[in-house]
């Protein structure tokens, strides 16, 4: 056992030990348990020589990394509380121990556990700093409502527990991304762009860009083609592939363009709903129905009116004139006068049509 990593770990825990009554290590038995602590690599990589299957290195590299955030917490709060050189040298021997463990054995760590406070508060500070006003924020010329959007989901991911590497690695990033960007310009479009593009798939984002969309519809014209304008400007956004704030979730762009997208239904569906209830014109006419077939006959086949479907002129004519004999035209009875025309109702056409043209030689 004197090689194992159990010996190691229990040389770390006694020295750690802020129990009542725990005995203060002498300064040979500090150095011992420094030289260990520095040596744990090593242990490690010669006691997974022995684990020839992936399940067992699973389990040492699960084991390992538990202890050690353990451990390290411990560290963290004992350092927080009265400040000692040797703990300090402890604490930064784990923690890069735990760094060679991340990086060596990236496909057995669990990278979705929460970082140790040790390694997370360094990292929390950036962020908190980035996100707040003062020397460090970011977002200075950006909208305060998507500042406090960025703040509040921030907030609900590290209540109660740090987060984890990956979700760490994802904050990080975005803060590289929205300190990168070119100043000039609307500072708040950019931000949008850079947070849609890093695959911010946030709740309260996607509130407030749909708010922020729904702020600017113009007083007049067609809210459905406001809604499509913000969509094609989503549409041209690039996203970062293989990162995103919550990777079980849709992406970002996906989910703005389903919220826009059912905008835009619902703003077709009410100007749609407007139109059918907005009353059809109507036009008083002195022509009979038969009268009537023959004029619009004589213009459909001098293609004054052009049309591929007869039927349907009919059903408009039918809708949108009335004549002395009745307030309702009947549909069927127009189209049937529009090609079987009646000899008195031509010959009454033609006296119109001699009269119009007498007419138009006045004018």
């Amino acid at each position: 056992m004197n090689n194992s990593l159990e010996m190691v770990n229990e040389l770390i825990y006694g020295a750690i030990n802020t129990e009542p009554g725990a005995a203060e290590l002498t300064k040979k038995e500090k150095e011992e348990v420094l030289k260990q602590t520095r040596n744990l690599p090593f242990r490690f990589l010669r006691d997974s020589f022995g684990k020839a299957g992936k399940k067992a290195l699973t389990a040492l590299v699960y084991l390992a990394q538990k202890a050690s955030f353990f451990m390290l917490n411990l560290l963290y709060e004992s350092q927080s509380k009265k400040q000692s050189d040797f703990h300090a040298t402890l604490l930064g021997d784990l923690t890069r121990f735990i760094e060679y463990l991340r990086k060596d054995f990236h496909a057995y760590f669990d990278h979705e556990s929460p970082m140790p406070f040790a390694l997370w508060a360094p990292v929390n500070e950036k962020i908190e700093a980035a996100l707040n006003p003062g020397e460090a924020f970011l977002l200075n010329d950006v909208d305060t409502h998507l500042v406090e959007a960025l703040k509040q989901q921030y907030a609900e991911l590290t209540n109660p527990y740090p987060l984890n590497f990956i979700a760490a690695s994802y904050w990080t990033g975005l803060l590289g991304v929205l300190c990168d960007t070119p100043a000039g310009g609307d500072a708040t479009l950019r931000a949008i762009y850079n947070l849609v593009s890093y695959n911010f798939n946030s709740s309260h984002f996607i509130k407030y860009v749909l708010h922020r969309y729904a702020a600017a519809l113009p007083a007049e014209g067609e809210p459905s083609v406001h809604w499509a304008n913000n969509l094609q400007h989503v549409n041209r956004i690039s996203e970062v592939p293989g990162i995103a704030l919550f990777r079980k979730q849709p992406a970002c762009k996906k989910m703005l363009i389903d919220a826009i997208n059912t905008e835009i239904y619902a703003c077709e569906f009410t100007e749609t709903g407007t139109k059918l209830l907005e009353p059809v014109p109507c036009f008083h006419t002195n022509l009979s129905v038969s009268q009537l077939g023959v004029f619009y006959r004589l213009m459909v086949d001098e293609q004054m009116i052009k049309t591929d479907n007869n039927r349907a002129l009919m059903k408009y004519v039918a809708q949108t004139h009335r004549n002395n004999r009745s307030d309702s035209l009947s549909e069927k009875h127009l189209y049937d006068k529009f090609y079987n025309m009646e000899p008195a109702a031509m010959s009454i056409m033609q006296t119109y049509l001699v009269n119009m043209l007498n007419r138009l030689k006045r004018y």
